[in-house]
Formats: structure tokens, C-alpha cells, sequence
């Protein structure tokens, strides 16, 4: 179950609703999907014209252990196309995943994992890590720490490349489940994975080259994680330029 990672706007639970749900996939301006969509649906659209985002993913309360840290961070990274970054791509997704555990851990935020990141101080989250008891984590970046400082700066710069388009407001607003999180919204009641049966149409935006297009390919993953977890058949749709139909 996704517990409190999601949270939605005049979310109504239909006890009776359907046992299958969809998840569309928008790769293209959200601006560009039939209006009988819109306020219809939940969509998760922190950058682009068209519907404004009605939810928001927690990003980091999905994490329980060092195993989901891996999962989201892998498909946080599973943007990064550039042929130069794709060799460092696994030693940037396990720093990441690293990151993210030790934040879960310290009760630290998203903002704060990406501080770290643009620093470079690794000093922080190895002592939330270590205090924790996380040995194979707290071993990572010991090996990360030996490794020559050119190959580091590599790493880091993938690091880089995919996390820090995260650090903007509204993005960073659509990835925490905070009370008054997103601008002019009030209180966000929570929703687990029984969103998806209940509103059974969850529009992510992941428009290739944008801020939040990483953030995207993980949410999207997590739902339909969540929606296995809760037994839901979910059809997964895409909407983009060259396939307008769902």
C-alpha cells in the first residue's frame, strides 16, 4: 500500500468502486488532452500548462528500507539518456539511493538530500546512516570515499545532472505530502493505493527533457507498485504526440 505517500484535492471514496484502475501516462503538454479529462481525474503536473497538479507523491515516504531507496532512485535515474552520464549511472543511483535513506532515517527532507548533493559533504548523511545501524549503506560511501577524485567528480555530476532539476518550488511542492504544500491549496486529505480504485484515472505528466520528467518515471513505477500490492488490475495508457487516445 502507498500509506501516506499520496495526497489529493475533494478525494471521495467509493466503497463499491471498480477493482481495476488506470494510469495514463502524458509524455506530451497535458494542455493537449481532451477536456472531458480535466477535473475529472488526478494529475500530477507541477511545470506544465494545462490542469495544475491536484496531487502531490511524497517521494520519500515511500521508503522503508535500503531496498526501496535502490527502486526509486533507479527510476529517478532512468531518464538520463546522455551516453557520457549512462557509464556512472549505477554509482550515482546507489550514492542517490544512499541519500534517500539517510534523510528517511534522520527525519531529514527532500530539500535537504538535494543540499547534500549540491555540496558534495557526504559528512551528514554517513552519520544519520551509521547512527541508524544501515552497515551496507555506511559501506557504500566508504567505497565511494576511496574512489579517485576524478571518477567522484564523474559520479557526482550525474548526480547532478539528474537530481537537481528537482530543486524548484513547484516541484519540490508536488513531491512532499505536507499540510498546505502546494500553493493556494488547502489541507490534502491522505490517500493510500485505494486512490486508484476509487478515482481510477491518475494522469503523470512526464514530458521527456523536463524538471520533473525523473520524478515522473518514479511516481509512476510507485503507483503501479501500489496498486500490485492492493490486488488492483490497473491498465497503463500513454498520451503523447504521436498516440492521442486512451
Amino acid at each position: 500500500m502507498m500509506r501516506d505517500v499520496i495526497s489529493a484535492q475533494d478525494w471521495d471514496h467509493d466503497p463499491v468502486g471498480a477493482t481495476s484502475a488506470m494510469v495514463i501516462t502524458v509524455t506530451d503538454h497535458v494542455a493537449a488532452l481532451p477536456r472531458r479529462w480535466w477535473g475529472k481525474a488526478l494529475v500530477w503536473n507541477p511545470e506544465l500548462p494545462g490542469p495544475a497538479t491536484t496531487f502531490s507523491w511524497d517521494l520519500l515516504a515511500r521508503i522503508t528500507d535500503a531496498a526501496d531507496a535502490d527502486r526509486i532512485a533507479e527510476n529517478l535515474f532512468s531518464v538520463v539518456r546522455d551516453e557520457a552520464a549512462l557509464y556512472f549511472v549505477p554509482e550515482a543511483t546507489l550514492l542517490t539511493a544512499n541519500l534517500l535513506l539517510a534523510a528517511v532515517r534522520g527525519r531529514r527532507s527532500l530539500t535537504d538530500v538535494l543540499d547534500w548533493i549540491h555540496s558534495g559533504d557526504l559528512s551528514e548523511p554517513y552519520q544519520l546512516l551509521h547512527a541508524n545501524e544501515e552497515s551496507g549503506p555506511t559501506a557504500d560511501l566508504d567505497t565511494f570515499g576511496e574512489t579517485p577524485a576524478g571518477e567522484q567528480a564523474a559520479i557526482w555530476a550525474v548526480v547532478r545532472q539528474a537530481m537537481l532539476p528537482l530543486d524548484h518550488s513547484m516541484i519540490l511542492a508536488a513531491l512532499s505530502a505536507q499540510t498546505g504544500a502546494l500553493p493556494g491549496v488547502g489541507p490534502l486529505p491522505v490517500l493510500e493505493a485505494a486512490a486508484l480504485t476509487a478515482r481510477r484515472e491518475v494522469f503523470v505528466v512526464e514530458v521527456p527533457g523536463t524538471r520533473s520528467a525523473g520524478a515522473a518515471a518514479a511516481l509512476r513505477a510507485e503507483l503501479l507498485l501500489a496498486a500490485q500490492e492492493a490486488g488492483l488490475v490497473v491498465r497503463v495508457v500513454s498520451v503523447g504526440p504521436l498516440r492521442r487516445g486512451a
